[in-house]
């Protein structure tokens, strides 16, 4: 299952909200994957700090999420819920 979420920070995807992430999907125990919309090819594991970092994504960008899985329609949900937050 996929879904494009915009970045809601005016900071962009900065550290205090990567680490949110990274702790969401930790605890919904499935695997998220993450790339910017504009960049489909470059994906990470939402569930790591520095590879969320790495993206770079910037305020107003939109990011790809994809999850499989009997809940990855609520983990999306909850991944969506984080990123799109204005902080």
């Amino acid at each position: 299952m996929e879904r494009d979420v915009v970045v809601g920070a005016q900071r962009g995807l900065h550290a205090i909200i990567a680490t949110r992430l990274a702790a969401a999907v930790e605890a919904s125990g499935a695997t998220v994957l993450l790339a910017l919309t504009s960049d489909p090819s470059y994906q990470v594991d939402a569930s790591r700090l520095m590879a969320v970092l790495s993206l770079g994504a910037a305020a107003g960008e939109s990011l790809t999420l994809s999850c499989d899985g009997p809940h990855a329609e609520t983990t999306l949900d909850t991944v969506a819920a984080v990123i799109s937050s204005p902080d």
